[in-house]
């Protein structure tokens, strides 16, 4: 057996041959892992061809990550469905249960890790150990990344790679201070994944503003003439009075009356520099109830009047 490719460290072998009884064939003296009481399992292996019933629906004791090296597998987590490549990571924590809807495990390579902390679940903080350098604030950090990845489990991520080459290097070679070495590198796969995780969410809910603040400048820019209400717009957007105010405030640095009188005078600059319109019909249609309140925003605005800025314009 070559261990550089198919081995598997296990601290509880009759659970993992009930889920994956193919691991038999690539179990490995206990020894390597037997001083990381925290480490529940470590593994590499790389599948030639399919075999029947090889990985069942299961739960494990502790934290899971595993990174998908070569080929392609499906992936089940908690009825939701992963189509999972090269590059790919992916975390279950210890109340999800998952594996491959087929039972299998396909044609491919993959490491993977089972974290096995002091305390965690869904009710309890993150409590990893002595063992762990992480602090309990960071601890926390970790806990809320994993618990609120509702996104998705899974998220691309090279550095994963090289954590995963370290620890086995450092695992079968068991140089000085290899003890010290593999606990740090736990902790950084921790740190990593928890990073990769929280990218990956915030440049979603980065998307999902852009696309949220395009809806609404939509219903915006062709109704401006409309006496919009907060709750009209927030339920254009599907969501609350309070969301709709934190989003806006956040995109744009304007409360929503704010924003809305901000797009009414943008808009009302580009009738007067076109100079066809007269000055009460811009107000009208950019939604102010007379030509006064007009004149009175569009100065505390720009500096001027609407006439002024027009003229300005004019005579350039």
């Amino acid at each position: 057996m070559d261990k550089l490719n198919n081995f598997i460290l296990s601290s509880y072998m009759a659970q993992i041959l009930d889920k994956v009884p193919v691991a038999q064939d690539y179990l490995c003296d206990t020894s390597y892992i037997d001083p990381f009481g925290h480490i529940r399992e470590f593994g590499k292996l790389k599948m030639k061809s399919i075999v029947p019933d090889s990985l069942d629906l299961h739960l494990n004791e502790g934290i899971e990550i595993c990174y998908v090296r070569e080929g392609r597998y499906k992936w089940i987590v908690e009825n939701k469905t992963y189509d999972l490549y090269p590059g790919d990571c992916f975390i279950t924590n210890p109340w999800q249960k998952h594996g491959s809807p087929r039972g299998v495990l396909d044609i491919g390579s993959l490491n993977w890790i089972i974290i096995s902390p002091d305390k965690f679940s869904q009710a309890d903080r993150l409590k990893l150990g002595k063992w762990s350098s992480l602090s309990p604030a960071e601890c926390t950090e970790i806990a809320d990344i994993y618990l609120n990845s509702s996104l998705s489990n899974s998220f691309r991520s090279k550095e994963i790679e090289r954590v995963f080459d370290e620890l086995q290097n450092e695992i079968f070679d068991r140089d000085i201070g290899y003890m010290a070495r593999v606990n740090g590198l736990v902790d950084e796969l921790l740190v990593v994944t928890a990073r990769a995780l929280k990218k990956q969410t915030d440049t979603a809910a980065k998307n999902t503003g852009t696309d949220q603040m395009a809806r609404l400048n939509h219903y915006l820019q062709n109704q401006l003439h409309r006496n919009w209400k907060t709750s009209e717009l927030a339920e254009l957007l599907d969501m609350s009075q309070t969301s709709l105010y934190n989003f806006i405030k956040r995109e744009t640095g304007f409360s929503p009356h704010q924003y809305l009188l901000h797009l009414r005078v943008e808009i009302a600059q580009n009738y007067l520099k076109q100079g066809e319109t007269t000055i009460t019909d811009i107000a009208i249609e950019c939604g102010f109830y007379s030509s006064q309140h007009f004149a009175n925003v569009f100065k505390a605005r720009t500096g001027f009047t609407p006439r002024e800025y027009r003229r300005l314009f004019l005579n350039c």
